[in-house]
């Protein structure tokens, strides 16, 4: 399972590249990397397409993109999941889980070898602080599935 220090990583390396942009199109190429979002893959695209990225954020393990309207992709990595970031279309992947198609001809790719990580589009809701909600906003809100991560 990647370890705090390389979810931050991760973090860092995916900012300059989706903060600012605007989900043009998401497939979901293995139904059970979007299994805790509720509502399915066809909401969890439905959700996504159109949404500006504002900022990328760490709290804990869980990596979230903060969207507009209040709401967040969240990411879970699990033990072997990575994001993979590529100009044009995503080259074909044996683990590939889900692929966002990003402005700039970019996309990312959410790749899983045991299928253990996961992403789902979720509420923000305010920090029990007020403080930011994790490192990379200053925003004091959190999605409702993190709120509990110290």
């Amino acid at each position: 399972m990647p370890e705090l220090p390389e979810v931050e990583t991760i973090r860092l390396g995916l900012e300059p590249y989706v903060v600012g942009s605007r989900i043009l199109d998401v497939a979901v190429h293995h139904p059970r990397a979007v299994r805790r979002h509720v509502a399915g893959a066809a909401a969890f695209r439905d959700q996504l397409i159109g949404q500006g990225v504002q900022a990328a954020v760490r709290r804990g393990k869980y990596l979230w993109l903060l969207l507009e309207g209040s709401r967040a992709l969240v990411i879970h990595l699990g033990m072997s999941g990575q994001l993979l970031v590529h100009h044009g279309e995503p080259p074909p992947h044996r683990h590939l889980r889900v692929s966002l198609r990003l402005t700039d001809d970019r996309s990312v790719s959410f790749v899983d070898q045991r299928t253990f990580g996961h992403l789902l589009v979720t509420g923000l809701v305010p920090t029990s602080d007020g403080g930011p909600g994790g490192l990379g906003s200053d925003r004091s809100l959190i999605p409702e599935v993190v709120a509990h991560i110290a």
